[in-house]
C-alpha cells in the first residue's frame, strides 16, 4: 500500500557537513491515502524515525524529544493513488554524523496511520473508537563520511554546548536558588525555574506546572509499588523493571532540586500537536501551544508535561508510544519498552 525509498547520496560528505537524506513515500494502492507524517521524515519537526549504524555501531538519536496530543487532520498529508510524496530529512540535526566511516541507514519500520482517504477526516479522528491504522514501511540506504574540518553538531549536543557555555552564570543562580530552597519545607524542595519570552501570565503558569510537575514525582516515588496501577502503567513486575522506574523518577526529583530549570516559552521550535520538547541532559525545556491550552492537572495537563519532559531529559526516556490507550497495550505488551517510555511514568504519577 505504502512504499518508502531512502535515495543514497550520490556524494561523500565530510565530518563537518549537514547531510539531508532524500526519501521518497509512495501509494501504491488504488485509492488515495490519508497519512499521519509524526514521526516519520515527512514530520514537521525533527523525530527519531530512521536506525543508524556507522562502522557497524548503533548511532543514538540526539534530536528534540516531544510531547504530543492526539494528531488532527491538519497532521495528515494526502497522497494520492500511483503518486509518491518526498523530504529532505536532515540527518546530522538528529544523529552524530561526525566521525569518519561507512553509515547504514535504515527507515523505522511503521506509518503511525494511514486510511482511505474521507470526507470527515477531522470527525473519524475524534470519534471514540478510533484506532491508528499503522502500515509497515522499509527501506535502507548508505552514505560516506570523510574527516573534514571540525564536527558537525546535532541539535541535541548544540544544546548541550549552548548550556555549558553559559554554565558560570547558571551556577551563581543557581547557588542562590538553593539557598532560596533551603528557606522552605522539604514538600517544595525545588529549586525556582527560570524562563525565557512569553507573557508575564504564562510565566506565572510555567512556574506553577514547575511546582506541580515536582509533585506529581514526589508522590509517584512515594507511593511507587507492585499494585494495579503500577501493572497498568508499567506492566507485568520484575524487580530490574520496578528498580528502572524508581531511578527514573529519582534522577527527576534529584535534579530538578539541584539543577535550575529554564522554560522557554516563546514557541520556538514547536510543531503541530506538540505541548513541548527537550534535549537529553539539558536544563531547558519549551513550552508549546498544547501546554498552553491544557488544565493545570490532570491527563495531558501542564504538570503532566513538566513531569514528562523532566523523565527526557533528567532520566533520558523516550517517547516509544503516546496516549493512555498506547500505554496500556505497551504495558501488557512490551513493559521493557513502558520502563522507557515517557509518557508512561506521566500517566502513572497521575498527570
Amino acid at each position: 500500500m505504502l512504499e518508502a525509498k531512502l535515495v543514497k547520496p550520490d556524494k561523500n560528505f565530510k565530518t563537518q557537513s549537514s547531510i539531508p537524506l532524500k526519501v521518497v513515500l509512495t501509494n501504491t494502492s488504488n485509492q488515495d491515502l490519508s497519512v499521519l507524517t509524526w514521526n516519520t521524515p515527512l514530520d514537521d519537526v525533527v523525530t527519531d524515525c530512521l536506525d543508524i549504524t556507522v562502522n557497524g555501531r548503533k548511532v543514538e538519536y540526539d534530536g528534540p524529544i516531544i510531547k504530543r496530543g492526539a494528531p488532527t487532520a491538519k497532521d495528515y498529508v494526502l497522497i494520492k493513488a500511483g503518486e509518491s510524496v518526498e523530504t529532505n530529512f536532515p540527518v546530522s540535526d538528529a544523529y552524530d554524523t561526525s566521525k569518519p566511516g561507512t553509515y547504514e541507514v535504515t527507515l523505522k519500520t511503521m506509518i503511525p496511520d494511514a486510511r482511505p482517504k474521507q470526507p470527515r477526516l477531522a470527525a473519524a479522528l475524534n470519534a471514540p473508537d478510533f484506532e491508528p491504522i499503522q502500515l509497515p514501511v522499509k527501506d535502507k540506504t548508505t552514505f560516506r563520511v570523510e574527516k573534514g574540518e571540525g564536527r558537525r553538531l546535532t541539535l541535541g549536543a548544540a544544546a548541550r554546548s549552548k548550556e555549558h557555555a553559559k554554565k558560570a552564570a547558571a551556577k551563581k543562580a543557581t547557588t542562590r536558588a538553593l539557598a532560596a530552597a533551603k528557606k522552605k519545607p522539604e514538600a517544595q524542595a525545588f529549586l525556582e525555574p527560570l524562563s525565557t519570552g512569553g507573557t508575564a501570565a504564562q510565566k506565572t503558569k510555567a512556574k506553577k506546572a514547575h511546582a506541580d510537575g515536582y509533585d506529581l514525582c514526589v508522590k509517584a516515588l512515594a507511593s511507587l509499588v507492585d499494585d494495579a496501577r503500577y501493572v497498568e502503567w508499567v506492566g507485568a513486575h520484575t524487580l530490574k523493571r520496578f528498580n528502572k522506574v524508581k531511578i527514573n523518577y529519582t534522577a527527576v526529583k534529584t535534579r530538578m532540586e539541584s539543577v535550575q530549570f529554564t522554560y522557554n516559552l516563546s514557541g520556538s521550535g514547536c510543531g503541530s500537536g506538540v505541548f513541548a520538547y527537550t534535549y537529553k541532559g539539558t536544563s531547558t525545556i519549551w513550552f508549546c501551544d498544547q501546554f498552553w491550552a491544557a488544565s493545570a492537572t490532570g491527563t495531558d495537563s501542564k504538570a503532566g508535561t513538566v513531569l514528562h519532559e523532566h523523565t527526557h531529559s533528567d532520566a533520558s526516556t523516550d517517547d516509544n508510544v503516546y496516549g493512555q490507550v498506547g500505554c496500556r497495550n505497551m504495558a501488557i505488551n512490551q513493559p521493557n519498552k513502558a520502563v522507557e517510555n515517557a509518557d508512561s511514568h506521566e500517566y502513572y504519577a497521575g498527570g
